[in-house]
C-alpha cells in the first residue's frame, strides 16, 4: 500500500452445493474465519459462492437470485464483522 502498510489478502476456494444457499454460507464462514486468522484482511469468495454452479442459463439463475441488500450479504456482513475482515464475492442477483 502507498502509506506502507502490508494487505494481506486470503482466497477462498471450495466445493459449493448447487442449490444450496445455508449449507455454503457456513461453510464460507469457517473458511473466513481461517483466513482471518492466518491474517487476512481481505478475502475474495469465488463467484456463485453462495448458490454454487448454476448451469442451465438465466432463468435457472434466476431461481437463486436475491436482491443486493438479501439474506446473503446480509450473513456475509455478520460474518465479515465477526472475522474483522472485507469480502469480496460473487453473487447471484
Amino acid at each position: 500500500m502507498a502509506d506502507g502498510r502490508i494487505l494481506r489478502v486470503g482466497a477462498v476456494q471450495y466445493r459449493p452445493i448447487p442449490g444450496a444457499p445455508e449449507p455454503n454460507l457456513a461453510a464460507l464462514e469457517a473458511l473466513v474465519l481461517r483466513a482471518a486468522g492466518r491474517g487476512a484482511s481481505l478475502v475474495v469468495l469465488p463467484e456463485l459462492c453462495t448458490a454454487g454452479l448454476v448451469l442451465g442459463g438465466s432463468a435457472c439463475a434466476a431461481r437463486w437470485a436475491e436482491p443486493l441488500a438479501g439474506a446473503s450479504t446480509a450473513r456475509l456482513g455478520r460474518i465479515a464483522r465477526a472475522a474483522g475482515v472485507h469480502l469480496a464475492a460473487g453473487l447471484p442477483t
